[in-house]
């Protein structure tokens, strides 16, 4: 390295621009830096370069910062030319040598074309931060959306369940409240047979006494006028036709959930009508595209409109013609819709 070693400088190779500490230990502001020596120099000790001889040949510039990097830490020379095949700083020894046939120019020629450069790439960086940021706002909007949807649409899904839960609750009472109507109405029934039963059981019983006093009456006479009067009260009722049949059940739950079914589809057809509505604001203007349609298929002449002929057209032969469908443009975007045949 070409450098002055002499005492009188003062100075080592600073890596901080623009200030210099002396040999007494105060700081200065360097003026200059001298790319012969990889040193900065103070107004004091600066001196020399504009005194010696020798030194005023060396080439001196604004305070450089960081001085050592500037060094080609193969060669000791200032990094003073570009290589173009590279992209990196070399010296005059690294042209003659590894970079011998690549195309180079000075620093300054290079820093004047990237520096060009350089406010294309701030607008294209710029550009890409704009994006992002709008990409990032439309996603938080999605999630805000989102959100609102999830929400609408619990409170939505609550309304309905909370509905058929009442629907199914109301039709559990009146199944419950009939088969216990039934059950009391069989019993009320049961009781009163049973009473009518336990009556004329009690009037047997009593005649049945009266039936043993007069076997042992030997009053010719008076047996045969209670005897009369014994037949006289005799029951009438026959109990052999007389039954207590127990309820019959069947068919009662399944009207009771035909009762069910019939709010489910009426939920259903509501729940279906709100659903085409939200999907009819995607409603899109489509165009049917006649070469690629099935053989089968029929397409009006503004190509709005398909359906299926019932017949097979003779079509002239296309690669782009589908097996069952057809294809359709939206703003230059393709779509295929499947068409069951």
């Amino acid at each position: 390295m070409s450098s002055l070693s002499s005492p009188d400088l003062g100075l080592h190779l600073t890596g901080h621009s623009g200030y210099k500490r002396h040999d007494n230990g105060h700081i200065l502001k360097a003026v200059k830096s001298c790319l012969e020596c990889f040193m900065s120099f103070c107004q004091t000790h600066l001196e020399p370069h504009q005194r010696v001889a020798v030194l005023k040949k060396h080439r001196l510039v604004e305070p450089m910062d960081r001085l050592e990097d500037r060094i080609c830490k193969k060669h000791d020379r200032l990094l003073e030319i570009f290589c173009q095949n590279d992209q990196v700083c070399v010296c005059q020894f690294c042209t003659e040598g590894d970079h011998r046939y690549h195309p180079v120019v000075p620093l300054k020629e290079e820093y004047e074309v990237k520096a060009a450069q350089l406010g294309k790439i701030e607008a294209e960086v710029l550009l890409m931060i704009q994006e992002r940021q709008k990409i990032i706002q439309e996603i938080k909007d999605t999630v805000k959306r989102s959100k609102a949807d999830a929400d609408r649409e619990i409170a939505d899904s609550v309304q309905v369940l909370t509905g058929l839960m009442r629907c199914l609750e109301k039709c559990q009472d009146d199944l419950n409240q009939m088969v216990k109507e039934r059950l009391k109405s069989t019993e009320k029934k049961a009781e009163e047979f049973i009473k009518e039963l336990e009556q004329e059981i009690e009037d047997l019983t009593n005649r049945s006494s009266e039936v043993k006093l007069l076997s042992g009456n030997k009053d010719h006479l008076y047996f045969l006028q209670t005897f009369r009067s014994l037949k006289k009260h005799a029951p009438t009722r026959d109990w052999t036709t007389v039954e207590v049949r127990p309820p019959s059940y069947v068919g009662t739950l399944r009207r009771s959930l035909d009762q069910l079914e019939e709010t489910l589809n009426m939920e259903m057809k509501k729940l279906g009508d709100a659903e085409l509505k939200k999907v009819q604001q995607y409603e899109v203007e489509v165009t049917l595209d006649p070469d690629t349609d099935h053989p089968s298929l029929i397409l009006s002449e503004d190509g709005k409109q398909v359906h299926h002929g019932g017949v097979w057209k003779e079509l002239p032969d296309n690669p782009k013609r589908f097996y069952k469908e057809v294809l359709c443009s939206h703003e230059a975007e393709l779509h295929l819709w499947e068409i069951l045949l």
